[in-house]
């Protein structure tokens, strides 16, 4: 019985110490040395100088509304990360000029990847022309009004909503129905971080694969500047 217990207890050990070498140690070899890039490089294979450099930093109420997007669920139902072509259609759909790659992430702490697709890849929702400010919040408060069949959950909570009494409220949206909301400081956090979600640059090891049809959509200005902003290794359509 003892020499079980001890075998058991060795075969554990090794099977651990296997684990870690081959999940956690290779994986930091092959992509812990990451890090942000210009489109492409020079002869030498180096960044060119004074070249733009990617992926970019969210910062202002952006990076205020990722927790928002935690505290939502918002990561259990869609993923931001482009699929490889022939793992899906994502490109297709029009969700990205071409698949996510490790690189993508050195900014993030915590990469909100996503488990399951109940709804679209965010990866680039805010290069999509029809994600605007006002879209985002009218489908944020009443998801089901512009997708019916969308199983979102309606976010209420974020708005404020009362009769309108003479002309609509600044910054509020007419529901058409004689009232009015206006977006809390939690909603426009959400939309800030939503619209500042965006993978489309080209990479060294990944170029687009789609040409674009439209004008990219240029990033909106940062919100506050005097926020904090995301380090170098830190971090709807619903």
């Amino acid at each position: 019985m003892t020499r079980t217990l001890s075998g058991l207890l060795v075969l554990s050990t090794v099977l651990l110490l296997f684990s870690w070498r081959y999940l956690i140690v290779a994986t930091e070899r092959q992509y812990g040395d990451l890090e942000l890039t210009s489109g492409s490089l020079d002869e030498n294979g180096s960044v060119i100088k004074d070249a733009s450099l990617y992926p970019k930093a969210i910062s202002g109420m952006a990076l205020q509304g990722q927790q928002v997007y935690l505290s939502l669920g918002c990561v259990n139902c869609h993923t931001q990360q482009v699929r490889l072509e022939g793992v899906g259609r994502d490109m297709e759909r029009g969700w990205g000029l071409r698949p996510s790659m490790p690189r993508d992430y050195v900014r993030l702490a915590q990469p909100l990847l996503g488990r399951f697709r109940h709804g679209p890849d965010l990866s680039n929702a805010g290069t999509r022309k029809e994600l605007t400010e006002e879209a985002l919040l009218r489908h944020l408060y009443s998801p089901q009004t512009d997708t019916p069949n969308s199983i979102c959950q309606p976010n209420p909570y974020l708005f404020e909503r009362k009769e309108i009494k003479g002309d609509v409220s600044e910054e509020a949206l007419d529901l058409g129905d004689g009232t009015e909301i206006s977006p809390t400081r939690d909603a426009r956090k959400l939309v800030g971080y939503l619209q500042s979600l965006r993978q489309d640059y080209e990479l060294p090891e990944m170029p687009f694969l789609v040409e674009p049809e439209i004008e990219i959509i240029a990033a909106p200005a940062p919100i506050s500047a005097s926020a904090p902003t995301s380090e170098n290794k830190e971090t709807s359509n619903e």
